[in-house]
């Protein structure tokens, strides 16, 4: 474990200046010292686990090998910052578990090839007040010199490579600026109130985020470039609620909320679209209610399969300004991607909807008590 540390002051050329002044006629005050970075520098793991247990709350990685990142049993009395001594040295997955009041800035993560990591970051139901901080994460070492190489994969290259990118229980978890490349269901977090805020899934064979959680948070969060690399549907966003009985569609999930996010299918250009990989990606699904509070405004969702926004039970649920399309298909008398707000699948009727000024080839709602106004059909 190593102090950082800064310049340090000559304290003999300071006499002498302060003799020069004084001898002149002037006065000076003593110049403030340079202040000392008050960060440690740490090299391994047996030093981050002694940094942590004494109370530091400022820790840089040295930039040498780390043949693990496993944050397991970390309890901390306040919050700690960790980050790499350099932001361009790769790092391998980070892991965290039993530990809490920790937070990730800056850190490039990739997995080995060979390892058997699930994910670029995992963290357990047991870690709790986490914050993940502007992370770039890649689902493979040939990324990191060109971070859309994904671009030629074959099938066999993308399952080789399956690895989820942040796969979080962790309850409140904060996830800001981090971008995740070629990464399988690229955000996805279960624990109760977890945010995401101007978060990138770039190269998504998978969904791009999953928010599973009551009163969790998409804000300013972006999909692009979406692959079929096996039978689970590509989506932008998805959630459901989990009942009692530990099966989806058997609950409530209250208080999600979804604020502009954006999603471009296909940015790699039309002359690669024959790319017999490439995803007709669903929007925001959520198939299995019910969804109590629910909000979605501002949204703009380039995708193409039937549901842009579609929502399956709903309790008050509010769709805002929110714009569907297909790059691939803007004819107007296309039916599809549409903004959908229908039963659940049991049968239970959607009520207190409000869906005002939103955009899409079909806009339909079953819901007797719904507020519907100003919405829009594409290309009438």
């Amino acid at each position: 474990m190593e102090r950082g540390h800064g310049m340090n002051s000559n304290s003999k050329i300071i006499e002498l200046a302060q003799k020069i002044i004084k001898e002149a006629g002037g006065t000076t005050a003593a110049p403030e010292p340079t202040p000392q970075p008050s960060y440690v520098v740490i090299a391994d793991m047996a030093e981050l686990k002694a940094a942590v247990a004494d109370g530091e709350a400022d820790i840089r990685l040295a930039s040498n090998e780390w043949p693990s990142l496993v944050l397991d049993q970390m309890p901390t009395k306040s919050p700690v910052y960790i980050a790499p001594l350099d932001g361009e040295h790769v790092f391998p997955p980070i892991s965290v578990r039993r530990s809490n009041s920790l937070t990730f800035d800056g850190f490039k993560l990739v997995r080995p090839e060979g390892s058997d990591a699930r994910s670029i970051l995992g963290l357990g139901a047991d870690a709790t007040d986490i914050k993940l901080l502007n992370l770039r994460g890649y689902a493979s070492s040939e990324l990191l010199d060109d971070p859309k190489a994904y671009a030629d994969w074959t099938q066999a290259e993308w399952l080789a490579r399956k690895v989820g990118g942040v796969d979080s229980r962790s309850p409140g978890l904060v996830v800001e600026d981090c971008t995740m490349y070629g990464t399988y269901m690229s955000f996805s977090m279960t624990g109760k109130a977890s945010q995401s805020r101007r978060n990138r899934a770039i190269g998504v064979p998978g969904d791009g985020f999953r928010l599973i959680c009551d009163y969790g948070l998409s804000e300013d969060d972006l999909v692009e470039d979406m692959f079929q690399i096996n039978g689970n549907h590509a989506d932008v966003l998805q959630s459901w609620s989990i009942g009692e009985d530990g099966r989806p569609g058997t609950g409530v999930r209250r208080g999600l909320t979804v604020r502009r996010l954006t999603a471009r299918q296909w940015t790699l250009g039309d002359d690669k679209a024959a790319n017999p990989l490439r995803a007709h990606p669903q929007g925001i699904g959520l198939f299995d209610g019910m969804f109590e509070d629910l909000l979605i405004e501002d949204c703009d969702l380039d995708v193409g399969a039937y549901h842009g926004i579609s929502v399956y039970g709903g309790i008050n649920a509010v769709l805002l300004r929110n714009k569907v399309w297909d790059h691939f298909r803007m004819e107007a008398n296309g039916k599809y991607p549409w903004i959908r707000v229908g039963n659940h699948k049991n049968g239970t009727p959607s009520t207190g909807s409000v869906i005002v000024g939103n955009q899409a080839q079909t806009i339909t709602i079953f819901d007797e008590t719904a507020k519907v106004s100003g919405n829009v059909k594409l290309n009438a």
